[in-house]
C-alpha cells in the first residue's frame, strides 16, 4: 500500500494524489490504484475565508486522531466551526 502526493501547479495550488492498495486475497494478488487531482487549501487561507463569512465562527484547529486543540495548524487537522 502506498500514497503519493506531487505538486502539479504551484500557482493554482493543484496536486496529483495517487493511492495504491496491494491486496493478497488468500494467494490471489490484486492491485487497485486511484489517481486524482486535488486543490491544496492552506490553513491561513481557510481561516480567512471563514472569518469573511458571517455565517460561521471559527473555533480552532484540532489534532486528527486525538481531537486535541492545537495552537498552530499542521498536516491532517480538523477545523472546528460553529454556525452563528
Amino acid at each position: 500500500t502506498s500514497y503519493d502526493l506531487k505538486v502539479k501547479d504551484k500557482m493554482a495550488q493543484l496536486c496529483k494524489e495517487t493511492l495504491r492498495l496491494d491486496i493478497d486475497d488468500h494467494g490471489k494478488k490484486l492491485a487497485v490504484e486511484s489517481r486524482f487531482d486535488s486543490k491544496l487549501i492552506f490553513p491561513e487561507e481557510f481561516a480567512g475565508l471563514i472569518k469573511s463569512n458571517a455565517k460561521f465562527e471559527f473555533l480552532g484547529w484540532f489534532e486528527h486522531k486525538k481531537f486535541k486543540k492545537l495552537k498552530e495548524p499542521s498536516m491532517l487537522n480538523y477545523a472546528l466551526m460553529r454556525r452563528r
